[in-house]
């Protein structure tokens, strides 16, 4: 099992060595960074950048670096075949929200690896953690929000240059993929995938994920519009959840505090007709400890968990335990513990 960091926080080199910077006055960079995460130590090394990349080597016996050997990596690890070592599975890519310094989006990755990864009822063994320079503080919300915007950008070129490697190896006759691939957002995070899909346009984004998840979105009520920002995100992926809290406390915040339109992870969205195919909301408000962890629901709460690996494992949205359809429209469920 892997876990991996993508991210265009600041890169301070010490002599040989080279650290993120955390004294919280990083800003989002142009450029992006690989790094293998060591989900024991929770520490993380930052693999050595290159600066003109040909992917035309993934695949042989070339020494790597940089996104050159991440999307080697990536590759090999979604046609790896079952039964070699028992790490094979599934992708999946987190984007953290705001007030989440450096340390917060490991222990983040890291309980999403113990969560998913490690756990046998979840086709995910593999966890990449989009780390953007988000600060660890109320007070810095309009910086992050900034620097959000900036990594939705950047996270475009990182897809650009993934899809677009990989589609040359497999025109080379090399083993397709076997797996999945896998997009959650949470809070501000989703600010971020709304951000990558506008960079991307209807011209370059093609589908990549199988299941999509927006948790606690920190978006307005009406980004899934087919007009707005994450109105393509039926394009990114085959099927996507929206996960909702209408007691979310630091939604209401963004909300009223920020000047900004009435949440999607708080209120759901504002038409349900106008939202891509494939998309569901599921209301966790009395689903189990998802009440007293309001913003942060699918780290403390049980049945949020095991909603979560269902939807991972491609179950039918209805088959899914604990839900409940509304009966004025089926796409919509409340999720409570029986």
């Amino acid at each position: 099992m892997a876990a991996f960091l993508i991210t265009n926080r600041q890169v301070i080199s010490r002599g040989r060595s080279e650290k993120l910077r955390t004294d919280g006055k990083e800003r989002a960079m142009p450029t992006f960074r690989v790094a293998t995460l060591d989900v024991a130590r929770r520490s993380y090394t930052l693999i050595p950048d290159v600066i003109d990349p040909d992917y035309t080597k993934i695949g042989t016996d070339a020494a790597l670096r940089g996104s050159e050997w991440f999307v080697n990596e990536l590759y090999r690890l979604l046609t790896r075949p079952s039964g070699e070592g028992g790490d094979e599975g599934d992708v999946l890519v987190y984007v953290h929200g705001f007030r989440n310094d450096l340390g917060d989006s490991i222990d983040a990755v890291c309980e999403l690896h113990d969560q998913l990864a490690a756990n046998p009822l979840s086709p995910v063994r593999h966890v990449v953690g989009v780390s953007w320079p988000a600060q660890d503080s109320l007070a810095a919300y309009r910086d992050d929000r900034r620097d959000a915007h900036e990594t939705g950008i950047m996270l475009a070129r990182v897809f650009v240059r993934v899809v677009s490697a990989l589609d040359v190896m497999l025109r080379s006759g090399l083993p397709p993929c076997r797996h999945e691939m896998h997009l959650v957002g949470h809070s501000m995070g989703c600010y971020v995938v709304e951000q990558l899909l506008r960079t991307l346009g209807p011209e370059r984004t093609r589908p990549f994920f199988r299941e999509a998840l927006l948790l606690n979105a920190d978006v307005d009520e009406g980004a899934l519009g087919m007009s707005a920002g994450l109105g393509l995100l039926g394009r990114l992926a085959r099927r996507t959840h929206v996960y909702v809290h209408q007691c979310d406390e630091a939604l209401n915040a963004s909300h009223r505090l920020k000047l900004q339109g009435p949440r999607l992870g708080r209120r759901g969205p504002f038409d349900m007709l106008g939202m891509p195919p494939e998309t569901y909301v599921v209301d966790m408000t009395e689903a189990g400890d998802a009440g007293r962890f309001q913003h942060n629901s699918l780290r403390a709460s049980r049945v949020v968990q095991d909603d979560v690996r269902a939807v991972l494992r491609g179950v039918d949205e209805e088959a899914i335990p604990n839900r409940t359809p509304w009966t004025s429209d089926r796409r919509w469920f409340d999720l409570r513990e029986r």
